[in-house]
This record gives C-alpha cells, sequence and structure tokens, in this order.
C-alpha cells in the first residue's frame, strides 16, 4: 500500500512536466461506470424461523448528509426512517426506526467518512413484498420518499450473501463481523471485506462459489470451513453487527476473504452451489467516495490535460464515447504499483486532489480551481507541508507553499483581492 508521502512523491516524479493549453475535444455525449449510491443507504437481509422470516432492514447515513446543531458542547443529529411494507398493493405492516448522534468536534460532521448506522426489523411470511422507506431529519423540516426495496422470501432459495469488513470487533468479550452495510453491494475500495453466504440447512458441509465480471471468472473456490451461530443483526456504536443470539435459527457462515480484491467497478455475477443445486446473485461493484471529477469521463479525460498529457487525452477521446471510463480507469493502470488489488491508489489520489482544488482554489470570478496555478500545483504535489501569507505593495498579497521534503518553495500572488493567485516564483 502507499503511503500519502510515497504517493506525494509518485506525483512529483510523474507530473513533473510543463502543463501545455487545454485543449478542447469534440463534444460528446458521456459515458462510463455508473457513478450512484443513496445518501441514505439500505439493505435487507432475511432469517428463516419455521414458517416466517425476520427481515432485518439496515441503513447507513454519511455524516455529511445530516443536519447537526450545537447541544452544550456538542453536535447532535439523527434520522428518523418510517418502513412502510406492502404486498399485493396493501399494507401489512410499518416499521419506525429513530437513531441520533452526537460528536464532539464540529469538524466531524461534514465527514464523509464516519456514518450514523441502525437497524431495524419485522416478522415476515413467505411472499413478495415492497418496502417504501420514508426518511426524516433530525433539525429540518425534510421528509425524503426513498427507492422501494422489492423483497422475496423464498424458503427454497438462499439467504443473500452478505457484505463484512475483514477486521472483526471485539463486542462483550467476543469478535464479531461489522457489516458494510452498503446497500447489498461490494464496495469498490482499499479497504478489505469479506463476503458470508448464510446457509441455515445443516446439512450442508461445503459450497462452491464462482465470480464473474465483463464474462470473466475472477474466483472459483470451493469453501469447506464456516462459523455456527444463531444469526441475529444489531447495532453497536453506530455500526450494525452480526452476533450470536439464542432466540435467531442457527446458520452457517461460508466465508470468502478478501472479496473485493480483484474486483473491478461494475456488476459482477455470483454463482453458488451446494448439493447440486446452483443460486446465481448479481452484486455490483460500488466505488463509494468516488471523486466528484469522475463523475463526468469526458471532463475526467480532459483533466490529464492539467499535467501535459494532451496527447494521452486526445487519444482516449477517440473511444467510443460509453467506454471513456474505462479507457481512463485503463490507462491509469500503468501507474498502480499494487497490482495485487483491482483499487488502485495513484488514480484516486489524482482525481481527488482535482475536488479538492476545485473547492478550495475557485476564484471569485468564477474560473476553475483545478485549472488556476495554485490547483495545478496541487494536483502536482499535494498539500504542502506549511503554507503562509504575507503583503506587499507591489504584489498584494503573496503566499508561498513549502515543500520540505521536496526542497520546494512556490510563491503565488492575488493583485486583484479575487482569490486568483498567479505563480511569480
Amino acid at each position: 500500500m502507499f503511503s500519502v508521502k510515497k504517493i506525494t512523491l509518485f506525483f512529483f516524479i510523474l507530473l513533473f512536466v510543463s502543463v501545455s493549453a487545454q485543449h478542447k475535444h469534440k463534444s460528446r455525449r458521456k459515458g462510463g461506470v455508473p457513478f450512484f449510491h443513496s445518501p441514505i443507504g439500505i439493505e435487507t437481509h432475511l432469517v428463516p424461523s419455521d414458517s416466517l422470516f425476520t427481515c432485518f432492514i439496515s441503513f447507513k447515513v454519511n455524516f455529511n448528509n445530516l443536519v447537526f446543531v450545537k447541544d452544550r458542547s456538542q453536535f447532535k443529529s439523527g434520522i428518523s426512517l418510517a418502513i412502510e411494507i406492502k404486498k399485493d398493493g396493501k399494507t401489512v405492516d410499518r416499521v419506525i426506526k429513530k437513531s441520533g448522534v452526537l460528536v464532539d468536534d464540529y469538524d466531524l460532521t461534514t465527514s464523509k467518512y464516519l456514518f450514523l448506522q441502525d437497524v431495524a426489523s419485522v416478522v415476515l411470511h413467505e411472499g413478495e413484498y415492497t418496502l417504501n422507506p420514508l426518511a426524516s431529519l433530525e433539525n429540518t423540516d425534510i421528509d425524503a420518499k426513498l427507492k422501494p426495496i422489492n423483497v422475496v422470501i423464498d424458503s427454497t432459495q438462499l439467504s443473500f450473501p452478505i457484505i463484512v469488513y475483514k477486521e472483526k470487533i471485539v463486542l462483550n468479550s467476543n469478535k464479531v463481523y461489522t457489516l458494510a452495510n452498503s446497500e447489498n453491494t461490494i464496495p469498490y475500495s482499499i479497504n478489505k471485506y469479506d463476503l458470508l453466504i448464510p446457509v441455515f440447512d445443516q446439512s450442508i458441509n461445503s459450497v462452491d462459489v464462482e465470480i464473474f465480471q465483463r464474462g470473466k471468472i475472477k474466483l472459483k473456490k470451493k469453501i469447506s470451513e464456516y462459523e455456527k451461530l444463531n444469526m441475529k443483526l444489531d447495532s453497536y456504536d453506530d455500526q450494525v453487527v452480526i452476533i450470536d443470539d439464542d432466540q435467531y435459527p442457527t446458520v452457517r457462515l461460508f466465508k470468502i476473504d478478501y472479496v473485493n480484491q480483484k474486483l473491478d467497478e461494475g456488476m459482477s455475477r455470483i454463482t453458488v452451489t451446494m448439493n447440486g443445486k446452483n443460486e446465481e446473485y448479481h452484486m455490483p461493484i460500488l466505488w463509494y467516495n468516488k471523486p466528484r471529477s469522475l463523475r463526468d469521463p469526458e471532463s475526467a479525460i480532459e483533466m490529464l490535460n492539467l499535467i501535459g498529457k494532451s496527447e494521452q487525452a486526445d487519444s482516449l477521446l477517440d473511444f467510443p464515447d460509453e467506454e471513456y471510463y474505462h479507457v481512463l480507469y485503463d490507462y491509469w493502470k500503468k501507474y498502480d504499483n499494487d497490482t495485487t488489488t483491482a483499487f488502485n491508489e495513484v488514480f484516486d489520489e489524482y482525481y481527488t486532489r482535482i475536488d479538492y482544488a476545485n473547492k478550495n482554489f475557485k476564484s471569485l470570478s468564477g474560473d476553475s480551481g483545478a485549472e488556476s496555478d495554485r490547483g495545478i500545483t496541487y494536483i502536482r504535489y499535494g498539500k504542502p507541508d506549511s503554507t503562509e501569507r504575507s503583503y506587499n505593495e507591489k504584489y498584494n498579497i503573496i503566499e508561498i507553499w513549502d515543500y520540505k521534503s521536496l526542497g520546494l518553495k512556490i510563491y503565488f500572488s492575488d493583485k486583484t483581492g479575487t482569490g486568483d493567485f498567479v505563480r511569480i516564483k
């Protein structure tokens, strides 16, 4: 894995080129891997018990999608999730779950890496149901109808696979799994995740698993080891965990270690075979917290011009528009020093820097922050070790960026007072 320092030095070597003029390629319709996930993510898991099933409904909200207010020395927020459950067009049940969170540091309230998570449950018979969630954000008048969720309960089918963090946490002296809680998807991430296949038939001692992407087998494995417990989903410390509870039936959990290691963004097909019977699941691999600058693949390709890669950008833009994202992804593979994983940290770092530059270096005149002198410098070298400002009559505002590890100081001047800093040294 790269450290932040190693990534900075890598960019110093890779990107130390003269910045050429921006090329505007002919306009094309945008194309690429879909970029979507709900601001409030919900996933479901079924646990059978005799003729009934417990449907666990877990949800996850980024802190930056909540509204916090100050409460004495802390900041609080929360959410109420009301779920109407319908069968054959008629309401058969309702579930309401209220959850709150308190933090001490205001900066944490805007984090996209911290979450409010919780889980609710409802007992249902076999059949097909539609779950209609309505989310109410605390400290606002906002009620948001979320996308309906279809749940099919069939005792002849396996339960849907569960994605969990690889590292267990300790709860009441026991090590337990923590759900990724990512809308029944597999995260495309630097983090490591395992896939659990819950089997409630106690006569099953092994399962065969195949995972396909783009017509290729990414994984083929026979799993004969399993963990045995009475499975219940519960909340603990703003996480959703799998615990052992005698009131629930026994399950055998067959595990695929580090399932996301070799999986690219896009759809996957997972085939599970046991006792000659096949079950097939389609699970998206989604990049959560994906840099915003990658939402438009055409624009993302054009961002290569910022580091003097205009010929490469033009070459990529000659591909059909629906291939833009894939060819850009492949372009960055040659700079990936850790080919043991699908996640490319350099690719992520480059476009994360573009996001930061667009957010922090945009002038009052509305010019692109990434295309500004400070933006291009940040994209090349990353965050400076220190910055300082001074004022003089000739240049008005002077800003100095010091990259101590690179032995480099860069000077910018803002003569207009509009935030349009020009590199002068």
